[in-house]
């Protein structure tokens, strides 16, 4: 990448020696920290192609964008508004930080115990290797704490167009009317900097990208969930800070084949659902060991979800426990509560204390039928939390080998009032599901 670009980066005004001796230390520690890990998604290629750019391919975008006329704005924090800028015709990029340069010289105009983030901006500058900073028409500081508020007075001897916003430090009314005030405020920097008016139709449209980018990011921190995970805390570190450098449509559909390229236990039931019952909106899942409420947007792709599997409260171990205290068969315990003609409250879903309820309520005279039918009411009641959570579409797919206890299926339509399916084999929904995401 060096010899390609270094034109370029000499155009910019880099130190060119002090440049290469930055890269040499950042391609090292990110072959050493992020390509040298194990099982990764194969979507995650394009980031590594990108990090070996990143001061390359990039940078010569930006550039290209510039002689097109097209305005590049700098930044450090995510909270000065992307959408504004976007808006305005302009392009933003973050800039570096984070590593310790040209300490010596950040020393003469910084106090040595200033945070290492605010001295690392200044320490970029001085040291002329952050070309996004030299190719920034505007830089935008915020005041998010004292120590910025001092560091970007010093940046202003620097950096030829400086524009800082003032930025609430509570939520509150006062807050959400600072924002306001400089959100509009600047709006007019960026339509002096462009020479554009901005119009409504820009920004909403600005607003849709941004929000669909950090959708895909939300979506892909939700894939952590799964046992095991199918993409590393470390990748998904790394989906962030790309964010900051990378054209928010490209990387948007580049996170949306991260995610497609991995097939997790939450997919495979959305996808097995998906081909039973095209229409369904929320689906419940309980099986042996977990459980998981998911909602499905029209398409029928996974939009949020929630999954208790940290202990058995609620599964299939936990009824099986139950129905055992009571000495029932697992396949009766249905049909035992169906027969019922009263029902004994039970509180707890924890093993070991609703166990001891059991116990309790049998040496109290209690009816084991009435107990078993308030176990399983407790299983639902538990199970429609989950769901009110996630969703609220009428429509409910009741799937995992559990969904085959009959009276499970039946209290779970009484309390939410509306159709749930319960499949033929609601044991074999995932499998099923895995098997049509394979064979695409």
């Amino acid at each position: 990448m060096s010899e390609e670009h270094k034109q370029m980066w000499a155009e910019l005004g880099l130190d060119l020696e002090a440049h290469d001796a930055l890269l040499d230390q950042v391609s090292q520690a990110y072959q050493d920290t992020f390509v040298a890990q194990r099982s990764r998604p194969e979507a995650m290629a394009y980031f590594d192609g990108l990090m070996c750019e990143i001061h390359g391919q990039r940078v010569r975008e930006l550039m290209e964008q510039k002689q097109q006329g097209r305005k590049i704005v700098g930044a450090y924090c995510v909270f000065v508004p992307e959408e504004i800028v976007l808006a305005a015709g302009a392009t933003l990029v973050g800039l570096c930080t984070g590593a310790e340069f040209a300490a010596e010289e950040v020393e003469k105009y910084l106090p040595r115990a200033t945070c290492p983030m605010i001295k690392s901006m200044l320490g970029f500058k001085l040291g002329r290797v952050c070309p996004y900073l030299e190719a920034s028409d505007l830089v935008v500081g915020e005041k998010t704490c004292d120590g910025k508020k001092k560091a970007y007075e010093t940046m202003a001897r620097f950096v030829p167009e400086l524009y800082v916003m003032d930025l609430p430090q509570a939520k509150s009314e006062r807050g959400q009317e600072l924002f306001r005030t400089e959100a509009e405020r600047f709006r007019h920097r960026m339509e002096e900097l462009t020479g554009k008016r901005m119009e409504a139709p820009a920004l909403k449209q600005a607003v849709r990208t941004v929000n669909a980018r950090r959708e895909a990011i939300h979506r892909l921190q939700r894939l952590r969930a799964a046992d095991p995970a199918p993409i590393s805390g470390l990748d998904a570190l790394l989906a962030n800070q790309v964010a900051l450098y990378d054209d928010p449509l490209r990387l948007t559909a580049t996170l949306h084949q991260v995610e497609a390229s991995t097939v997790t236990e939450i997919k495979a039931h959305s996808s097995g659902v998906r081909e039973l019952f095209p229409g369904a909106g929320t689906i419940l899942d309980i099986g042996g060991q977990d459980s998981k409420a998911i909602s499905l947007d029209r398409r029928g792709k996974v939009g949020k979800f929630e999954m208790n599997d940290r202990c058995a409260a609620g599964t299939g171990r936990f009824l099986e426990m139950m129905a055992a205290s009571l000495g029932f068969r697992l396949e009766e315990f249905g049909d035992r509560a169906l027969e019922a003609d009263s029902e004994e409250r039970i509180n707890s879903m924890y093993a070991v204390f609703a166990e001891s309820e059991v116990t309790s309520a049998i040496a109290g005279g209690a009816d084991p039928g009435a107990i078993a039918l308030g176990l399983h009411r407790a299983v639902i009641r538990r199970a429609a939390g989950m769901l009110k959570r996630v969703s609220t579409a009428p429509e409910v797919v009741f799937t995992g080998g559990v969904a085959g206890n009959p009276c499970l299926a039946r209290l779970l339509r009484e309390h939410l009032e509306c159709g749930v399916h319960v499949p033929d084999n609601p044991q074999m929904t995932g499998a099923l599901g895995a098997a049509l995401l394979a064979a695409e």
